[in-house]
Order: C-alpha cells, then sequence, then structure tokens
C-alpha cells in the first residue's frame, strides 16, 4: 500500500486510507439506510421494490469500504500500464541529450523536463535523491530508478542499461549503437505490449458487448410481449435496470478495461479551448432543451393535442440531448482544429528534421537550412513553422535559442511537447560543427518516426473492435430501442382496448401493461442516450487515452444521430403497426 500511495502521487499514508475507508462506510451507511427506510414507510412500494431498497441500504456502505480501501492500488496500476507508452519516449528524450552530449545527468534531467505523470516524478526524483546524497552519484540513482521500474517492465530496465551504457562508450559510433539499441528494445517492448493487449481484448469486449449492450436490449425488446404474458415489473424495477444497474455495471467494467490500456505517446496540451467563442450556443441550446422538457410534462403537454403519447417522451430526450449534444461540440470545436493542426505538424515533422539535418550537415546555415526545407515542404504545417523561424532569425539576428524559447519565444508556449523537445535538441545541436549538428538531426529524426509508427500500429489494431462498437452505439442500438418502444406502444392501445370489454373476451386484468407507454419509452430513451455515452467514451479512451477534447467532440456528434434514430424509428414504427 505504501508503494501504491508514493507511486500514485496521492501523498497520504496507509492509515489514511483505512480512515477514509471505515469514514466512509459509515456515511454511506448513515444516508442510505435512513433513506431507504424512510422511502419504504412512505411510498409503501410491493415487496420486491423494498427488498431491493434494504439490499442497497446494507450493500453500499460495504461498496464504499472496498472501494476506497481498493483505490491506491488500482491508480497505481493503472498508472503504470498508461506510463509504457510514455517509456519509449522518455528513452527518445535521454537518447537525444546522450547524441548531443553524452552526460548521463543531462540526459535524465532532459527526459525529466518533457516528461509528466509518474514516470517524469520518478526521472526528477534520480536528481532530488543525489542533491539529498542519498545516492552518492548519478550513475547508482539511475541504476535504482531503471531496478524499481524493471521490476514490472524489464524491457524498459534493459533499454535504460543500454543508455547507462552508452555514457561510456568512448567512440562516436560506439554511442551510436548504444543509443540505437536502447531505442530499438524500448520500442519493441511498447510494440509488444500493445499486441498482447489487443489480442487480450476479445473476451472482455465480447463480454462488455454482449452483459452490457445485447443483453439489456434484449431485455427491453421482451419487455413488451412479458407483459401481455402476465409477467408484472413496475416502472421503478424498470428504471432501476435499465438506467442504473446495466449503465453503471457497463461503465465500470469499461473503465476496468481502459486502465488496463498501455499508454501512447503523450498528447499535445491544449490549455485553451475557446469556450467563450461557444458561450451563446450553450445558452440558447438549454434554454431550448429546458423548454421541450416542460412541454413534455402536464399541463403544458395538453397544448400538443392528439399528437400521440410516444411524442412527450421524444421531447423530454431531446430535451436532454441537445444542451449536452450542442455544449460538447461548442466547447471542443476551436481546441479540435487547434488539435489537428499540431498532430499535422507532429506527423510532418521527422521528415522535415531528416531534410533540416541533412542541409545543416552540408553545410548551410540554420536560417537557410530551414527556408530550404520550408520551401521543398511548401502547404504543410511545418513548413510554416521553419519560415516563422527563418523569418524571424533573418529580421531580428538573434540566436535560435533565443528566437524559439526566449520571452517572446516561438516555441515558448507550445503545446507539443515533442516539438519543442526535438527543437530545444535542435539548439544544442547546432552550436558544434555542422557535420555532428547534421548527424545528431538525423538521427533524432529516425526516433521519431520509429514513435510515430509504432503509434500507428497501436491504433491500427484497434481500429476494427471500435469501430464495430461504435456502430452498434449510433446505429444498430437506437433501431432496436425504437422499434421496441413502437411495439410497446402497440400493444398498450391494443390492451386497452381488449380491457374494454373485460369479462366478455374472457381477459384478465393481467394483460393491462403495468408501465404507462409513455414511462416506458422515456425509460428506453434514457438508457439509449446512457449507452451511447458510454460507448463512445470508451471507444475514444482505447483510440486516444487521455484525449478528451476528441472524447467530448465523439458524444456530441454521435448522440444526436443516435437520438434522431431513435425517434424516427419510434415514430414510424408506431404508425406502421397502427
Amino acid at each position: 500500500m505504501r508503494k501504491a500511495l508514493l507511486f500514485s502521487g496521492l501523498g497520504l499514508e496507509p492509515a489514511d486510507i483505512a480512515a477514509l475507508a471505515y469514514g466512509g462506510a459509515v456515511l454511506a451507511a448513515a444516508i442510505i439506510v435512513p433513506l431507504s427506510l424512510l422511502m419504504i414507510v412512505l411510498l409503501k412500494p410491493d415487496v420486491m421494490l423494498s427488498l431491493y431498497l434494504l439490499i442497497a441500504a446494507f450493500v453500499a456502505p460495504l461498496v464504499v469500504l472496498i472501494y476506497i480501501a481498493g483505490y491506491p492500488k488500482r491508480a497505481a496500476e493503472r498508472l503504470r500500464v498508461q506510463s509504457l507508452g510514455r517509456m519509449p519516449e522518455a528513452v527518445n528524450y535521454m537518447a537525444m541529450a546522450m547524441r548531443v552530449t553524452p552526460s548521463l545527468d543531462r540526459a535524465v534531467g532532459f527526459a525529466a523536463e518533457n516528461s509528466d505523470g509518474p514516470l517524469g516524478r520518478s526521472l526528477r526524483g534520480i536528481l532530488w535523491e543525489v542533491y539529498m546524497r542519498k545516492h552518492s552519484s548519478i550513475e547508482e540513482a539511475f541504476l535504482a530508478f531503471a531496478h524499481d521500474w524493471g521490476e514490472w517492465n524489464d524491457d524498459f530496465k534493459r533499454a535504460l542499461h543500454a543508455v547507462r551504457a552508452a555514457e561510456m562508450e568512448k567512440s562516436r559510433e560506439g554511442l551510436q549503437r548504444s543509443l540505437d539499441k536502447a531505442m530499438d528494445i524500448a520500442l519493441t517492448g511498447a510494440k509488444r505490449r500493445m499486441e498482447k493487449f489487443a489480442s487480450s481484448l476479445s473476451g472482455p469486449t465480447t463480454v462488455l458487448f454482449s452483459l452490457g449492450i445485447l443483453l439489456p436490449m434484449m431485455l427491453g425488446a421482451l419487455l413488451p410481449m412479458a407483459s401481455m404474458g402476465g409477467l408484472s415489473m413496475g416502472p421503478w424495477e424498470v428504471a432501476l435496470l435499465m438506467n442504473i444497474i446495466f449503465p453503471g455495471a457497463t461503465l465500470a467494467y469499461a473503465q476496468s478495461i481502459l486502465g488496463r490500456r498501455p499508454g501512447t505517446a503523450q498528447a499535445p496540451s491544449i490549455k485553451h479551448q475557446h469556450r467563450s467563442s461557444g458561450t451563446s450556443a450553450t445558452v440558447a441550446a438549454f434554454v431550448c432543451g429546458a423548454l421541450f422538457i416542460l412541454l413534455a410534462f402536464p399541463p403544458l403537454n395538453s397544448i400538443l393535442g392528439t399528437a400521440g403519447p410516444s411524442l412527450a417522451p421524444m421531447l423530454l430526450m431531446w430535451g436532454i440531448t441537445v444542451p449536452v449534444s450542442v455544449h460538447c461540440i461548442v466547447t471542443t470545436r476551436a481546441a479540435r482544429r487547434e488539435l489537428f493542426s499540431i498532430r499535422k505538424l507532429e506527423d510532418e515533422f521527422p521528415d522535415a528534421l531528416f531534410q533540416l539535418g541533412s542541409r545543416i550537415g552540408e553545410g548551410l546555415p540554420v536560417e537557410a537550412a530551414m527556408a530550404r526545407t520550408a520551401e521543398t515542404m511548401r502547404r504543410t504545417e511545418v513548413a510554416s513553422l521553419f519560415r516563422r523561424i527563418s523569418f524571424a532569425l533573418r529580421i531580428t539576428r538573434a540566436s535560435l535559442d533565443e528566437v524559439l524559447f526566449g520571452p517572446k519565444g516561438i516555441l515558448l508556449h507550445h503545446p507539443s511537447r515533442t516539438v519543442s523537445a526535438t527543437m530545444n535538441m535542435v539548439v544544442e545541436s547546432v552550436k558544434k560543427d555542422p557535420v555532428t549538428a547534421g548527424h545528431t538531426i538525423v538521427g533524432i529524426s529516425h526516433y521519431l518516426k520509429d514513435l510515430k509508427k509504432v503509434d500507428h500500429d497501436i491504433r491500427m489494431q484497434l481500429a476494427s473492435i471500435m469501430d464495430t462498437m461504435r456502430a452498434t452505439a449510433m446505429l444498430f442500438a437506437p433501431l432496436v430501442m425504437g422499434i421496441t418502444a413502437a411495439l410497446y406502444i402497440t400493444l398498450t392501445g391494443v390492451t386497452e382496448g381488449l380491457n374494454i370489454g373485460g369479462a366478455a373476451f374472457g381477459l384478465s386484468a393481467a394483460v393491462k401493461q403495468s408501465i404507462p407507454s409513455p414511462v416506458f419509452v422515456s425509460i428506453i430513451g434514457i438508457y439509449l442516450m446512457l449507452t451511447v455515452i458510454i460507448l463512445i467514451h470508451f471507444t475514444s479512451g482505447m483510440r486516444q487515452a487521455g484525449d478528451t477534447v476528441e472524447r467530448k467532440w465523439d458524444i456530441g456528434t454521435a448522440l444526436p444521430v443516435a437520438m434522431a434514430l431513435f425517434t424516427l424509428s419510434t415514430l414510424l414504427g408506431g404508425t406502421m403497426m397502427g
């Protein structure tokens, strides 16, 4: 537990976790037990619902206790797995620094400066332990770091030993071989672990798809016929099952799968998401949504006349969908454009560096080499960046370091750490002779290209499974749920007509639907909304871990599509069956 707390950076002691766990359980019991008893006394529900409430009252505190007590270990394990994709990046930063200056402390400092999360903290801890005299030298602290992380990732340990061996090489060729070996070990290890994860996804995703998506859909589809056969489930039971238990279990299992996904290269940091530009649209969407919701409830829904019983729940669904979708889209639209531009720059960067290094190695000044590279790669993001740098170098006559990272530097607050860190190494490289600088920059371009290739291969391995689940969320589930809602509405009308005759037709009261059709359609619609959000959250997290901008955009665009299909299939299905 102590190791897990230290690794996760929670800043707590094991005794604190125990106190929080027991305190949380007592608090949960103090809230849920009286609330459940009060509901039983006041609402006087049937026996089954009363039993559910009593079970929840006694199980909830135990769940809270187990969750809090196990959280540090789960958080540490999740961070370890997410750090797997950052390890080749950290080794790449060390190799960059070692190429310029074969110094281990400089390599560790550079990697720590450009890495975040537990890996960045641990790298900074290497230098701190040397300063605090916990270790007598940087080599000793570095080897201790390699041993600690090597307990659960032997590939990273071997790559770090190769970096350490590079410092002791006497020749430039030996240094190059050791650094190439370190990068090859790190990249191969990361790719092998991701391939292992991708191959192990078949079982968990099948369970998630079957129990979290197909089973609730089948249950919802059977409810109309089951109610005709005398199976009575009240609205509370159906809502609890469809809107709380199934979505909650699906989300928990989806999160557990996402927690085992090895991380990939660090996403660009978009700090300014231009939320103010969409404020008016968001406010208008929430006002429109509130109006829809008000129209869905009596007495305002009386103005709907004879529009049909299925229109009120549809207004309720759209009253929730419109503001959520508009908010997700308008708050991420500008950030998504910026993110797309940065990713395009990162994809073009290795080729541009290769050309830049080749021209510097030929003896061209850096501003001329950048201008020539920008001309060759015209109409690209990297050409625009290099053109700006070349222009600033010619106009200001300042050094490359000042132009890039000075008080008004072009890359001072650049969102891409890869671009900033690489150009930092370019700055250090050009201080040496042109041939050495050219070879160093070309070598860095090869490393970046290898990292991009591994990241691309990882995404391709996950694409087919994620596309299937996304199509289910946006197309298959809305159609099935819409037809189910239409069937229930039709059967409700039929049974009401039959019950007019009552005993004359030999019918019992059991044929009467136990849930009003608007309530049933609302329950199914809410289940569909939750399912879409959970599946899009899961597939977006699988494609790009930690990319909240893309995840919000996907939810904002998928939700109205799914609800439109649900609305159309319900209304058209009801018309055809009627």
